[in-house]
């Protein structure tokens, strides 16, 4: 019999996220959708005409959401600032239970606070998904979401704190020169190779036509980026760090190191990464695998050992390592 060699070290990268929310200053996804009385709604297209969106994420069942929904602030916020008013807001209330019924929603259900319909001037909009898309933990959610897609929990908060927070966060347009970085993404693209993308706006009043972002290990420049092009008013790029060396932990953050007149938004702390990893003597002895430490998960047994099988298969020998190795990523 004939075997072909494989390297001799194979690696396997699980990449797992402790983010509960939409991590913030992330550009918001999508949908569409039709509300209780039948109007359709289309996120992108409420920002392209220039509208600020506040999504109130609530469930008929859940007390703080009916509190705050009733105290009555995005009631104001949409008759004041909405469509009808000074057309800056599109306010909508996305009830996240896919178990509420028109009855609930109607105050006449089985769980339920009260007639959320009698209490809203602003359109609800029953769907579930839409909430998964956000990927909501807890109700009330509140988001505000900028012209420009970039997404932010606003927490609970009255009229005023609403009004400050889009006069201060969407394009505030108070200096010449102010580019911001955001948050938007992680790619793994290997356990010490992974890539970073940030989100680089110009919050300024003149058009955006070049900025240096460095890449920050736990404080140390491990990557740096020469940004040329335009970007007018509110306008944001992706920014992307490819394949950066990290540590086994590290923190993450990119800041922005040229000129800028306004540097409250210079830095954006993004992540902190924990690499373990195990290397196993792997032993080609009737598909067994000896040296399997007990940290291991169960799922992970089962993926070596198939590829053992695979191997058989294939007529292929057998690797002489395999090193088994865990991303792990939170948010800040």
């Amino acid at each position: 019999m004939i075997f072909r060699t494989l390297p001799t070290l194979v690696l396997f990268c699980l990449s797992l996220s402790f983010q509960a929310q939409l991590a913030p200053g992330s550009i918001a996804p999508n949908f569409t959708a039709t509300d209780i009385n039948g109007t359709e709604h289309v996120l992108y297209d409420y920002l392209d005409q220039g509208y600020n969106v506040i999504l109130e994420f609530s469930a008929t069942w859940t007390g703080p959401a009916w509190d705050y929904h009733t105290s009555g602030p995005l009631n104001d916020l949409h008759n004041t600032y909405g469509p009808d008013g000074t057309q800056d807001f599109i306010v909508l209330m996305i009830e996240s239970d896919e178990n509420t019924t028109m009855d609930d929603l109607n105050g006449t259900g089985t769980d339920t606070m009260g007639d959320w319909v009698a209490e809203t001037d602003f359109p609800i909009i029953d769907d579930a998904a839409i909430s998964e898309l956000f990927e909501n933990a807890y109700f009330p959610t509140i988001y505000s979401i900028c012209p420009d897609g970039i997404t932010n929990e606003i927490g609970q908060v009255d009229l005023e704190a609403i009004l400050a927070w889009d006069e201060a966060e969407c394009c505030p347009g108070d200096f010449a020169n102010d580019p911001a970085l955001f948050e938007t993404n992680f790619i793994s693209q290997g356990c010490s190779s992974p890539e970073f993308e940030v989100i680089l706006k110009n919050n300024g009043s003149s058009p955006l036509t070049s900025c240096t972002i460095e890449l920050k290990e736990n404080g140390t420049t491990v990557a740096t980026q020469e940004w040329t092009g335009i970007l007018e008013t509110c306008e944001s790029e992706t920014i992307t760090f490819d394949s950066v060396e990290v540590g086994a932990s590290a923190t993450m953050s990119a800041i922005i190191t040229s000129p800028d007149d306004d540097a409250s938004k210079n830095t954006f702390q993004s992540y902190s990464l924990w690499l373990q990893k195990w290397a196993h003597i792997s032993v080609w002895s009737g598909l067994q695998i000896v040296g399997l430490k007990k940290t291991l998960l169960k799922f992970e047994i089962r993926l070596m050992k198939l590829l053992l099988k695979v191997l058989h298969l294939l007529k292929l020998r057998p690797p002489s390592m395999i090193t088994i190795c865990r991303l792990k990523i939170a948010t800040r």
